[in-house]
């Protein structure tokens, strides 16, 4: 039997291109479709995001719904909703670094919200953890003029350098012993090597006196001051640490060896970054006004000690001796969660606290700085800078000085007052020399329109400091303000001409636009 075959037609009708009429027809709907959108967008454009914060948010994806919700309120800061959903999306992250600081920052809106109180109650409930996990600590006092200023552990051991003099041989020995001491006690945290290079991490001096203020303090009872530490910053980087130790007592007489070696212990846990004092009068870095506490009633570094040096070094610092883009942030701690209130009290409850500490304790220089900052913060620099002007007398070394003049530097400049400034500004550099004093004087003389003053005091800086990033943005920002585009663009190509690395830096990214062009 044959096979029967069956042809089955099919008609295959290919598509027809669009007439031009109807191609525009469908171009012109694409159009007025596209333009709806950003007209929508445009009109209500916290409405139009908070759809896809709400599309995020919903699905789990709470990274993508953090950063919509914080451009959506940003727009429209009457949203509360999604300030609270952005905290809540944080939440439900990691407490990454860069989660913690923006956690902070919502905290701190002193808007008294439902974000802000959430924001607020889950970085105490971390605190709270640190603090068990940690241990009992002062960490709330390490900070240097509200900063925190430590080494970096990956640069260990540091080398420190014991100048000669005339003192007696137990005072060496005291000061290796002390090192040797904080190495032990902190398991290598922290490590030193002795070394005869004066150029040194940590440089210790016998002096005669660490200052005029401590006066006429002959007496057997008075307070005087035996030791100091200080450090030498540039640029934002830490250079080196000072320690100057007095050679006598006030009556004239050695120091006898114990506390000797507590004195040393002690300078060198500031030189660490513990700047402030301990509360506790077993501490090593403990500090009273009580003239009957004599420094050997000290003997060891208490746990407390260590457990406020350890919390320093998971800290993101201020200012350390490599370069701040180069540190690993990914584990670090956003420093003012631990070392500033994260309660929602008002600018004058702050004040009225930090009024009584200062009461307690006027001797330590940080509870001035840290009053003088509150009433900045207020906006109240008239108030900031009496109260640093009020410090000077028990300021012991030309490095704090500086730093007092140099905020009050800053305080005149907000209040425009310029010629207070430029006074400022000039004390703070005569005191010490230090470059960014300087670059305020450059920038001041730049705000009062004395461009040529500005330019060449720049010139100096840079000649002086090829690489100085600090001084190279006030400068591009100066030659803005003279509204000399084509000037601050060329001295910033210059630049990264000559430091290619710089291009990388966060300040010089500020003016990228200018290297485009």
């Amino acid at each position: 039997m044959e096979k029967k075959s069956v042809n089955v037609g099919i008609n295959v009708q290919k598509n027809k291109p669009l007439k031009p009429k109807k191609k525009r027809r469908f171009l012109l709907y694409f159009l007025i479709f596209i333009l709806s959108i950003l007209l929508v967008i445009k009109i209500f454009p916290s409405q139009t995001l908070d759809i896809f914060a709400d599309s995020a948010y919903k699905s789990g994806d709470f990274e993508t719904a953090a950063k919509i919700y914080k451009m959506v309120y940003n727009l429209d800061n009457k949203d509360k909703e999604a300030l609270y959903r952005e905290v809540y999306s944080l939440s439900k992250l990691p407490l990454t670094y860069e989660n913690q600081k923006e956690i902070y920052r919502i905290s701190q809106l002193d808007n008294n919200t439902a974000g802000e109180m959430l924001a607020t109650n889950i970085l105490k409930s971390y605190k709270a953890h640190l603090s068990l996990k940690i241990g009992v600590n002062y960490i709330e006092n390490v900070v240097y003029n509200g900063e925190v200023i430590r080494w970096n552990v990956s640069d260990m051991p540091l080398t420190y350098y014991v100048e000669q003099s005339n003192v007696p041989q137990f005072y060496y020995e005291a000061v290796e012993k002390s090192f040797a001491t904080w190495e032990k006690e902190t398991f290598e945290l922290v490590s030193f090597k002795k070394t005869d290079d004066p150029n040194a991490d940590i440089r210790i001096s016998f002096v005669d006196s660490n200052r005029e203020n401590n006066g006429d303090c002959t007496e057997g009872n008075c307070e005087y001051a035996v030791g100091l530490t200080s450090p030498k910053i540039r640029n934002k980087s830490l250079l080196y640490m000072t320690i100057t130790i007095l050679k006598k007592t006030n009556l004239g007489t050695d120091f006898p060896a114990d506390d000797m070696n507590v004195i040393a212990v002690h300078e060198i846990g500031h030189a660490l970054g513990i700047w402030g004092h301990s509360n506790y009068k077993g501490s090593i870095m403990y500090y009273s006004a009580d003239k009957d506490f004599a420094y050997g009633d000290k003997k060891d570094i208490s746990y407390i000690d260590l457990n406020t040096l350890r919390l320093l070094y998971k800290l993101n610092p201020d200012i350390t001796n490599s370069a701040i883009t180069n540190l690993n942030r990914k584990n670090l701690i956003f420093a003012p969660i631990l070392t500033e209130s994260l309660n929602n009290t008002t600018s004058d409850e702050k004040i009225n606290a930090a009024k009584e500490k200062l009461k307690n304790n006027p001797n330590d220089i940080n509870n001035w700085i840290e009053l003088s900052s509150i009433y900045a913060k207020k906006e109240d620099y008239e108030a900031s800078i009496t109260v640093l002007n009020d410090a000077i007398p028990y300021v012991r070394d030309n490095e704090t000085l500086s730093v007092l003049y140099y905020n009050m530097t800053v305080s005149a400049i907000n209040m425009k007052n310029y010629p207070k400034a430029l006074q400022f500004a000039q004390a703070a550099y005569s005191t010490s020399g230090n470059i960014d004093s300087r670059i305020l004087i450059a920038e001041i003389h730049s705000l009062q329109k004395n461009n040529n003053e500005a330019e060449q005091e720049f010139k100096q800086i840079l000649n002086e400091d090829p690489s100085n990033i600090d001084a190279i943005t006030a400068y591009t920002s100066a030659c803005i303000r003279e509204k000399n585009i084509f000037k601050a663009r060329k001295i910033l190509k210059d630049f990264v001409k000559t430091n290619p690395n710089a291009k990388n830096d966060p300040q010089i990214a500020r003016f990228k636009i200018l290297l485009l062009f």
